[in-house]
């Protein structure tokens, strides 16, 4: 399931921030707390959370296919320079 982690912040919360991530099972309420902690603590004034979504906004989701396809490219590569049978 994909999960919306969003942080506003800096001075009066002008900054906004979010990322999405792929879980293959539900988050329990302190590992969402965790994570959210991990990916905004050096962010100044820090405050949101995180929801859980049905599916990726269409910008992210280009993105994130975009992103793959180029991890997969480039182990391709790497495999032909390692000599993969």
């Amino acid at each position: 399931m994909w999960y919306r982690f969003y942080c506003h912040s800096g001075p009066g919360h002008q900054s906004m921030w979010e990322q999405y991530h792929w879980f293959e099972t539900p988050l329990s309420e302190e590992e969402k707390e965790q994570l959210w902690e991990e990916f905004f603590y050096e962010r100044d004034y820090p405050i949101g959370g995180v929801e859980e979504i049905e599916e990726l906004p269409e910008k992210e989701r280009k993105l994130q296919v975009m992103k793959y396809r180029a991890m997969l490219e480039s182990a391709e590569m790497m495999l032909e320079v390692l000599g993969d049978e």
